[in-house]
């Protein structure tokens, strides 16, 4: 009897542990960003450069994780341009009345047949871009979009609940055409500037905003520094980001300063493009002068001045009362 019930609860024990070690998995995957149903695809974003007339393959593999769910994927390309702050990519398709239909991207690019993934089925597929001859030069923008749908099965009843899911994911193409004109590159600076003037809590917050000049987009990386009295106190590094023609590009720095960190300050932002062929400089000033410290400081001045007066009245009423016994005795 004693044995059987030792044998049951062992057996719920490794139950209970191999349940508890699977959701540990299942949570850390989740948490990770590596998918455990639906369809992943990679890469993100295609960086081409291309001759007018040129012709080029890219490929993209596409990869179901569901262990128990086919899912069909429908493929279909859109362009795209950037806001003038080049904060948000918008997606569009061009109809005959566009001004420069033809060389729109959507007209450039070759798709795959639409096709369905098996369960755990990984795949690469095909694309093709031909860029038109005569294409001017500049950057052209646009995008495959898979949208992915959840296949349940068919004999689930009618009147049972079914949960589709339905996702769309896009790879950015990102293209620079070398056409009959000159590539130009380059970029000015606009403005650099604090959030305010004088900072009294943290963290302290920069502006760089630089405009791209010419007439092909480009990567601008760099590096942002603080000084105080002509040292350096901080740098930071300026991660790489697109510079899209004929758009702003703003940059965002902070930097926190410690409890006496009182000063005034200098914020040199140096850009530049990846072949360093574009160098963009700006500088801007700032004071800091931390509310938390200046207020312990008036306090304790304040107390110190109450103590001052309170001992120096006292004094003086002491010293009267001395001088009013000199005169009785005398």
């Amino acid at each position: 009897m004693f044995f059987c019930l030792f044998r049951k609860g062992l057996f719920f024990w490794f139950v209970f542990l191999g349940s508890f070690f699977w959701y540990l998995n299942y949570a850390s995957a989740q948490e990770n960003g590596i998918l455990t149903d639906g369809v992943q695809v990679s890469p993100v974003r295609f960086d081409w450069n291309f001759n007018a007339g040129e012709e080029r393959t890219g490929v993209v593999n596409l990869k179901n994780f569901s262990p128990d769910s086919a899912y069909s994927v429908e493929i279909s390309v859109e362009d795209f341009y950037v806001t003038d702050d080049a904060s948000e990519a918008r997606f569009f398709i061009p109809d005959e009345k566009h001004p420069l239909y033809a060389y729109d991207v959507i007209n450039w690019v070759e798709l795959p047949e639409n096709l369905t993934l098996a369960p755990n089925e990984g795949r690469d597929i095909f694309f093709k871009v031909k860029v038109p001859e005569k294409t001017p030069t500049g950057g052209y923008y646009g995008a495959l979009f898979f949208k992915t749908k959840k296949l349940v099965d068919e004999q689930v009843p009618e009147n049972a609940s079914k949960v589709i899911i339905n996702q769309r994911v896009g790879i950015l193409l990102v293209m620079a055409v070398k056409g009959d004109q000159p590539i130009l590159l380059s970029g000015i600076l606009k403005k650099i500037y604090p959030e305010k003037k004088i900072f009294w809590d943290n963290p302290v917050k920069i502006f760089t905003e630089i405009y791209n000049n010419g007439n092909l987009h480009y990567k601008l990386l760099g590096k942002f520094q603080i000084f105080k009295f002509g040292k350096e106190i901080d740098i930071q590094e300026i991660r790489p980001r697109v510079a899209y023609p004929d758009k702003n590009r703003e940059y965002e720095n902070e930097w926190k300063f410690n409890l006496w960190d009182y000063g005034y300050y200098r914020a040199k932002a140096e850009l530049w493009s990846e072949d360093q062929s574009v160098k963009i400089f700006g500088e801007t000033t700032f004071w800091v002068i931390p509310w938390k410290t200046t207020v312990a400081i008036v306090l304790l001045i304040l107390i110190i001045w109450l103590l001052y007066r309170f001992v120096d009245k006292n004094f003086e009423i002491r010293r009267k009362g001395k001088d009013l016994d000199k005169e009785k005795r005398e």
